[in-house]
């Protein structure tokens, strides 16, 4: 029996996407005998999962991004998609919500019957234009999409609304990841500690997307006051992204050159969280950072504002919140506490509150199968 293919419809591939990793770590955990994974992508990035996708058995469709001056190319293009390959899919999977009102139509009309909105974020856009341009794009998607997914309950009800978050119609999908191989490890600690000549400092870390919602800028503000609290503190930033430039004239402009690594992008983030003695995440707005579960799945303590979801706190001990009202001496006096604390192995922790990949899978993979 052929296995079920499901089509998720994503705005890139590449490998710094959150979204894109929890898709990934779903993907080489399911039964791929069972059920596989198309991907329809709108932005071409360098450093991508499309060898990772067709080692895996995935198919993989490219469209041009949607936008004011190719609406009906944009909408072409998918409908002859669809014309080719309606029969392939019965579910589609969509993360990317600006293209619901494209798509989600278009599918139903070509028989699609089971059509997947997942809401990863609490906010629109970053900008006030931004937000009300896409919440006007996102007016019809409760209407056109037939079951509702989001990765906290505060996503859920930004995209959904509390009404269908409270009578279950929002399913709740955790943003899990293989807790055994991000677990606490000493050795590994100590040999990358060694290995970054990190061995006698204290080191904040941060990893994400240098964009305007990870808000890098105050991290810097923050981190130039750990530092004068702590003359061994040392910043490292793991990630790549259009404001990193910006980013390191302000660790010049401050002096602070010696004390901030850009590490820049990794496939061992599993190895640098050991290195860190404290995780920041000064974010604007976070659907639920799968980083904060990666972060206390490595037993990292974490600060992170205090608006970002309450689902993300998975090691009470471990999670401190703090907010962006606070001023950056504020943040460093919370870092600095934090700091005192012992990391340790959280592992069972993080598997009791339902992150481990394997079982988040399992479920995921039932509710596929589940659809007739």
């Amino acid at each position: 029996m052929k296995p079920i293919r499901i089509l998720h419809i994503v705005s890139c591939l590449d490998k710094t996407s959150g979204i894109m990793s929890i898709v990934m770590n779903w993907y080489k955990n399911i039964n791929r005998e069972k059920i596989q994974f198309d991907f329809l992508y709108c932005d071409r990035r360098v450093d991508t999962y499309q060898n990772d996708i067709e080692s895996l058995g995935g198919k993989i469709f490219y469209i041009p991004r949607l936008g004011i001056t190719n609406y009906f190319s944009f909408k072409n293009q998918f409908e002859n998609f669809l014309a080719l390959n309606s029969r392939v899919y019965k579910v589609i999977h969509l993360h990317e919500i600006l293209l619901g009102f494209v798509c989600l139509p278009l599918a139903k009309s070509y028989g699609i019957d089971h059509l997947i909105v997942h809401s990863h974020s609490t906010k629109y856009s970053s900008t006030f234009l931004k937000s009300v341009r896409n919440r006007l794009l996102c007016f019809n998607l409760k209407k056109n999409a037939t079951i509702y997914f989001a990765c906290s309950r505060e996503a859920g009800i930004f995209l959904f609304g509390k009404k269908d978050v409270i009578n279950g119609k929002v399913l709740i999908v955790n943003n899990a990841i293989d807790c055994e191989k991000y677990r606490y490890n000493l050795s590994t600690r100590n040999r990358i500690k060694e290995s970054l000549k990190l061995e006698n400092d204290f080191v904040v870390g941060h990893v994400g997307r240098f964009s305007f919602e990870k808000n890098h800028s105050f991290l810097v503000d923050i981190f130039e006051n750990v530092k004068e609290i702590n003359p061994d503190a040392k910043l490292l930033l793991v990630g790549d992204g259009p404001l990193k430039d910006c980013v390191l004239k302000k660790v010049e402009q401050k002096g602070l050159a010696d004390s901030v690594i850009f590490y820049g992008k990794s496939d061992h983030v599993n190895e640098l969280l050991q290195v860190m003695d404290v995780f920041v995440l000064p974010s604007f707005f976070e659907g639920l950072a799968l980083v904060l579960v990666e972060a206390q799945a490595a037993g990292l303590p974490c600060v992170a504002t205090s608006s970002l979801s309450e689902d993300a706190k998975l090691v009470d001990d471990l999670y401190q919140k703090c907010s962006l009202g606070s001023s950056p001496k504020q943040w460093a006096n919370t870092i600095i506490e934090c700091g005192k604390k012992d990391k340790r192995d959280t592992y069972l922790e993080i598997q009791k509150r339902g992150y481990d990949i394997k079982s988040a899978t399992q479920e995921i993979e039932n509710f596929y199968l589940a659809l007739k």
